[in-house]
């Protein structure tokens, strides 16, 4: 009701982020498209990480969790920016996480992931705490240029805070965070959430 003529558009093309051409390929397929400019763009797709898991590659052979969370997001956004740049008020949001503290300075001036053999030494829970943080400075990188080209609108990082998830079952959050509590559905539970799945 508040914004009565807006329109939902699913693209007919898939998307994989752990896929530098299947982003490339979804973005000639929206600027071909004919598609109306985009107003909202969401970069929420997250791969977790657990602190006792092994690093894996993409198929661009990137560390996978840096490239799903955060350097296909800016590819996302780059190939994207023409319909973005269309828009009377763009708003992007870039999913963060309080896991974004775990993440040091240095780290993220470093090779955040573009090979294995760049983060031999962290953790997947390393790399998933470094792309967070790096979603709070891609936001900020595109607030830069959506202002630069003299558009109206924000780009902003957001933290949704602690929520239950499969994921934080799928990769033991409760042992990540130190084990305090017995397991993750206990975490849950003393935090007083639930989730539907």
């Amino acid at each position: 009701a508040a914004v009565p003529d807006a329109a939902v558009v699913v693209p007919e093309v898939p998307l994989d982020l752990g896929s530098f051409a299947s982003v490339r390929a979804f973005g000639a397929h929206m600027r071909a498209s004919g598609s109306a400019p985009i107003d909202t763009l969401v970069l929420n797709a997250g791969r977790g990480g657990s602190s006792s898991g092994a690093n894996a590659a993409s198929v661009d052979g990137a560390e996978v969790i840096m490239q799903v969370n955060l350097l296909g997001h800016a590819l996302l956004a780059a190939e994207l920016l023409p319909l973005l740049n269309r828009s009377g008020f763009v708003r992007v949001a870039a999913q963060s996480s309080g896991a974004r503290f775990n993440a040091r300075e240095a780290d993220l001036r470093a090779d955040l992931g573009s090979s294995l053999a760049a983060v031999a030494r962290a953790s997947p829970w390393d790399q998933y705490s470094k792309s967070k943080a790096g979603a709070c400075l891609l936001a900020s990188a595109i607030q830069r240029r959506l202002a630069a080209a003299g558009l109206d609108g924000a780009a902003v990082a957001s933290d949704p805070g602690l929520a239950a998830t499969g994921v934080n079952v799928q990769h033991d959050l409760a042992a990540t965070l130190g084990g305090r509590l017995p397991d993750t559905k206990a975490l849950h539970d003393a935090a007083a959430h639930h989730a539907a799945d």
